[in-house]
């Protein structure tokens, strides 16, 4: 007899590096501003807290000497609404993924977690590593994308950064999973799907793992899949 179609995921929420560097500090968040999108990673612990889905929190660690994230420095601390909120385990990682020798996946396993609802700093670096890694483990991946930010960039497509520059005709440089997946392209996401605050993004899993799961319609893209899904918290 073949298993049900419809499991219902089993998540866990990661908090990424939300440290007082990156509110004003020495990397300061600034697209969109930090105090915008650290509202609504509050709000996903919130949420999981009330739903029972369990609250993992991540922190870099780098030595005292460093310019970010030093050891007992307050840059490097936890930001405020953060630390005051719950959490189910805490883990401090000294690369940019949150697997790298942690005992997160171990933890997970330990806990029967097969779905990782992503949110923190910053987008292109330790999430997307993180978001990457997890795949690459076998788990499915959501990503809050109004639930993080990245620092200012420039290049080629134009400028982007919080401190309300004038509008330009240029797509966000920034790397972020959002929108439709037809318009997801690396590197590139059209002015008027940015870190906006919608509550759909897109969700990634292992090949194969979409109809065991009941996580909907799957678009194939190498290396795994992508399909749209809502805020998974009910918010």
């Amino acid at each position: 007899m073949s298993a049900p179609a419809n499991i219902t995921p089993r998540r866990a929420l990661i908090v990424i590096d939300v440290q007082n560097d990156y509110d004003g500090g020495n990397l300061a968040i600034q697209h969109p501003p930090f105090r915008d999108s650290v509202v609504n990673v509050a709000r996903a612990m919130d949420a999981a807290a009330a739903a029972g889905i369990k609250v993992v929190v991540i922190k870099q660690m780098a030595p005292e000497s460093s310019p970010i994230f030093a050891k007992s420095s307050h840059g490097g601390e936890l930001h405020p609404e953060i630390a005051r909120r719950g959490r189910d385990h805490y883990v401090e990682k000294t690369l940019p993924s949150a697997f790298t020798g942690t005992d997160l996946e171990a933890w997970l396993r330990a806990n029967a977690i097969d779905t990782l609802t992503v949110v923190g700093y910053m987008t292109h670096n330790c999430d997307l590593s993180t978001i990457i890694h997890a795949v690459h483990m076998g788990f499915a991946v959501e990503f809050l994308s109004d639930a993080t930010g990245s620092v200012p960039y420039a290049n080629s497509a134009g400028y982007a950064s919080g401190r309300g520059d004038p509008p330009r005709r240029h797509d966000h440089p920034a790397v972020t999973f959002r929108g439709r997946t037809e318009d997801r392209r690396m590197g590139r996401v059209p002015e008027d799907r940015r870190l906006a605050g919608t509550r759909h993004d897109l969700r990634l899993q292992p090949a194969g793992a979409g109809a065991q799961r009941g996580l909907g319609p799957l678009r194939k893209r190498k290396g795994g899949r992508i399909a749209a899904a809502p805020f998974p918290f009910g918010i």
